[in-house]
């Protein structure tokens, strides 16, 4: 009676053990929650936040369609009262404000259970580009618990700048000085009026005070000019914005640049824009990259910074040679980074000299191998020019009690690249060869091989794998 008394506590604490076990790596992967904390409430609050961090980048907060936006994205996100008031003014609401960088994903700090109901959630958006992440903002969030369903009640995210001190520059627009320093100033119709009409001087009725609540240093009008700017694809509107150091005009001249490969806008996007978000991304550089890849001219990386002393990213005239050589298949491009333009630090791309002609050697490698004619031959015969071509056998059955009939019958006469063969008709069979650049060729040949009766299988094609077929047979 003893030893069951003693086995059945023995139970118990192996159970009480295992409980607090899971929750403390529950805890361990929400570091933000207490020791005291619920755990369903934990990860009631932690969905929550980070599900909304999920669906910022979706809602464009200058598109005139932002309120359907939100209310797609956010709507079982947040309290209705809270939904409400951001559908009325998507400019209080949180989302995106450029095309790059977007908000990614939320990050959870600290978390506090203020009552049985609420919690303080403070928190990062994190930003991301094209060229990685690009900063994180400070973000205050109220999760309150309605029923059995947690939603978002407040969100405060915490200025980058001074507000107090706006630019009152207007660059030839009229400036209302007696706007509201809000944006309950209607200009949902103005934006969406002067993009249809391809015109930004419509932008010039928005008032120079109206800001995005989230992004307070985001001028409405100046966002404005720039979309109709994109729009019709033309840098010199970018120039009509009240900033003409400001990060929205700087990706203004960014973004139409790059779709009219027009090197001379990017000179115009002032260096003053560099180092928005966490100091590592700059538009001017971007831009002559992005054109410079794209035209496969490597001359206009000498435009860009030299050593990356804009922004921590690697360095920019590197990084434009090396996806230039990239590019171009040119591995004598990389011989032009010198070692004055290499930065290395923790999680740095490497684009030295060296891994420049690496990088250039493997896309040379994989432009593909030619394909051997050899139509009509035997089967034994093309095999020798396959091979000669530098495609190797690649086997798929793992031994020949996979195969049967005449697949059978090549298996085990050494030809293992042998894939399948039909067992009527012409007696079709399936031959399969790869490169070193996971391309795949297949050999379809006709006819029995029964070399005693002098009858060989002969090649009647020879192709390249579409990704579907490989995908088919699961390669």
């Amino acid at each position: 009676m003893m030893l069951e008394h003693g086995s059945k506590n023995k139970g118990v604490l192996m159970a009480i053990a295992l409980v607090a076990l899971f929750t403390g790596l529950l805890l361990l992967f929400r570091p933000w929650a207490g020791k005291d904390t619920n755990i369903d409430e934990v990860n009631a609050v932690d969905n929550v936040v980070k599900t909304f961090g999920q669906k910022m980048k979706n809602v464009s907060l200058l598109s005139p369609t932002a309120a359907q936006d939100i209310e797609a994205n956010y709507g079982d996100l947040l309290d209705p009262a809270l939904l409400a008031l951001w559908k009325k003014d998507p400019l209080t609401a949180v989302g995106r404000t450029t095309s790059s960088p977007w908000p990614e994903r939320i990050e959870i700090t600290t978390a506090r259970q203020l009552s049985t109901v609420v919690w303080d959630v403070e928190a990062n958006i994190i930003d991301v580009s094209g060229t990685g992440v690009s900063g994180s903002r400070p973000v205050k969030i109220t999760v309150t618990k309605f029923d059995d369903k947690y939603l978002i009640t407040g969100v405060a995210i915490t200025p980058k700048n001074d507000l107090e001190n706006l630019p009152d520059k207007n660059s030839g627009m009229e400036k209302q000085d007696d706007a509201p320093a809000s944006s309950t100033f209607d200009s949902w119709g103005i934006i969406k009026e002067a993009i249809g009409k391809k015109d930004a001087s419509i932008c010039g009725q928005i008032p120079l005070t109206v800001v995005v609540s989230s992004e307070p240093d985001v001028i409405v009008r100046d966002s404005c000019i720039a979309q109709v700017a994109e729009a019709v694809s033309d840098p010199s509107i970018c120039g009509k914005t009240s900033d003409p150091d400001s990060v929205t005009t700087a990706l203004c001249y960014y973004e139409t640049a790059i779709v009219t490969n027009d090197v001379s806008a990017c000179a115009k996007a002032s260096r003053k824009a560099d180092g928005y978000g966490a100091s590592i991304v700059s538009p001017r550089d971007d831009c002559y990259l992005t054109i410079a890849v794209a035209l496969k001219d490597a001359s206009i990386c000498e435009n860009t910074s030299l050593n990356g002393a804009h922004h921590l990213s690697s360095s920019d005239r590197s990084k434009c040679y090396y996806q230039v050589a990239v590019a171009k298949k040119d591995v004598s491009i990389c011989d032009k980074i010198t070692p004055d333009m290499i930065q290395t630090y923790s999680g740095s791309e490497d684009t030295s000299k060296e891994a420049c002609r690496a990088a250039v050697l493997r896309e040379q490698a994989c432009e593909g191998l030619p394909i051997p004619k050899v139509e009509g031959l035997t089967y034994h015969k093309a095999r020798i020019e396959i091979i000669k071509s530098g495609w190797r056998p690649l086997q798929t059955n793992s031994d020949d009690n996979e195969l049967s009939g005449q697949a059978k019958n090549f298996f085990d006469a050494g030809y293992k690249e042998v894939d399948d063969c039909a067992g009527t008709g012409k007696a079709y069979c399936r031959f399969l060869f790869k490169d070193s650049c996971a391309n795949i060729i297949k050999v379809v040949t006709a006819g029995e091989e029964i070399p005693k009766l002098n009858a060989f299988a002969a090649v009647e094609g020879i192709t390249v794998m579409t990704e579907k077929e490989k995908a088919a047979l699961g390669l």
